[in-house]
């Protein structure tokens, strides 16, 4: 199938109910050592959203808890906020963008490590909310890159001609794994950052394939996905975040739940050392798969890890206003969170990107140390817009100032700029060569 490519027709998102902001999450939590001015200046966080069952929010949102209430017997999703359910919703958003109908799909890609069950697939769960009589339905386990592998896979469906249409969905509802009492026996410091910055949320879009004869006829606005791989350097290293509890070797039981292993477990001390190498390996690899430069990259969407993830821009010499971030609003939503960034800035924010302009979105995910990126060019997407309501749109998600009014020129880098990239790419690969060869001689 040559000169077969891969546009996004369509982007969609669905968050559990409104966002909850800092002050009545501390509360529900008993989070009493934790301050608002900590959860934003230390976390970067202002508001996420919450699948689990809580307690009562409206009272939440008067200042008051339950005194009886108890997170230990609170288990799983509310209602209409299951990993299915967010997602289908997303997927929906997404066809009606593309104006598609669901049975137009030829298979569903599901990107989570929160899944409704362990058996059976998510996928097969949309299929069945969607009324899709027959499609392929594939689940991707994986936190922070599962979205990025899912698109990968697509891609290679979409180019080899299989299929034509596919929806790739990202979504997680990690406060279901989350331990947020700290009055519990079991709860520690990780445990304490994990509920200020864990939010959930689902995304979608919806991928087709068109023929090189296609493209010359066709009018119709779309992005076009250039290049998607994710790599590993996990081997030697140890875990980052982990779950020990619900596979084969623990599975939940009695003993698993008494020694909290059913909740997710960070070495954030890890995470803050070897975290922002995955960033740079991924633009770094995006860049020379493509034989760009920084230069020319327009927009970069990072994995919404924390607060901090921005700072990647000092590291490159990047515009920290190129950089789009909206873990403040949302949280961390793991698989959710790049194609959240890509549904927001296309709904929400869409004068931000000019016809023409590179978008890097970078994955990374510190389970077992994964990284990836993928490359678009933007041409513009539907014209049909969220209906908001003062500052939040439709989904609930909170729209921020900052973007709104923004609008980023279509970069042609200077041939100043491409030597001071390539400079900085320079250093940057003896620094990441120097890490991988100290690592070796540790071992």
């Amino acid at each position: 199938m040559e000169g077969r490519r891969v546009f996004v027709k369509g982007v969609g998102r669905c968050f559990p109910g409104r966002a909850i902001p800092n002050h009545e999450m501390l509360l529900a939590c008993r989070l009493q050592d934790a301050t608002v001015e900590w959860c934003e200046k230390k976390i970067g966080i202002k508001y996420r959203h919450c699948a689990r069952i809580t307690p009562d929010l409206d009272e939440l949102k008067e200042g008051r808890v339950d005194p009886d209430w108890d997170w230990e017997t609170a288990w799983g999703t509310r209602e209409g906020c299951h990993n299915s359910q967010l997602s289908a919703q997303a997927v929906q958003k997404a066809l009606e963008m593309a104006e598609l109908k669901a049975t137009d799909l030829q298979m569903i890609i599901h990107c989570s490590c929160t899944p409704d069950y362990p058996l059976p697939s998510t996928a097969t769960l949309i299929q069945e909310i969607l009324e899709i009589p027959e499609c392929n339905a594939v689940d991707i386990r994986a936190a922070c890159s599962g979205s990025t592998q899912g698109l990968q896979i697509a891609c290679m469906y979409i180019k080899s001609g299989f299929y034509d249409r596919i929806a790739v969905i990202g979504c997680d509802v990690g406060t279901a794994f989350g331990l947020l009492d700290s009055n519990c026996s079991h709860f520690t410091s990780a445990d304490k950052v994990n509920a200020c910055l864990i939010g959930d949320g689902a995304a979608a879009v919806v991928l087709c394939g068109e023929d090189k004869q296609d493209q010359n006829t066709s009018n119709s606005k779309h992005m076009e996905v250039l290049d998607v791989f994710v790599s590993s350097i996990g081997p030697g290293k140890e875990m980052g975040m982990w779950m020990p509890a619900g596979g084969s070797r623990n599975p939940c039981c009695k003993q698993t739940v008494e020694k909290g292993l059913y909740r997710f477990n960070q070495d954030y001390k890890s995470i803050l050392q070897h975290g922002p190498e995955l960033y740079l390996r991924a633009v770094n690899d995006c860049l020379k798969r493509n034989k760009l430069s920084l230069a020319d990259i327009d927009l970069f969407i990072p994995h919404q890890a924390n607060g901090r993830v921005a700072d990647i821009a000092d590291t490159l010499g990047f515009p920290k206003e190129r950089i789009f971030m909206n873990f403040e609003r949302v949280g961390n939503t793991a698989n959710g969170s790049l194609l959240i960034c890509l549904d927001e800035i296309v709904r929400d924010y869409p004068r931000m990107l000019q016809p023409g302009a590179l978008v890097m979105m970078v994955a990374a995910e510190s389970s077992k140390w994964l990284y990836g990126a993928t490359l678009l060019r933007y041409d513009g997407l539907s014209e049909k817009k969220d209906q908001r309501n003062g500052d939040e749109s439709s989904s609930g998600h909170i729209v921020s100032d900052k973007y709104k009014q923004t609008s980023l020129a279509k970069k042609k880098g200077t041939t100043s700029e491409r030597v001071y990239y390539f400079l900085k790419l320079f250093f940057l690969d003896l620094i990441l060569l120097f890490r991988r060869y100290w690592m070796l001689l540790r071992r």
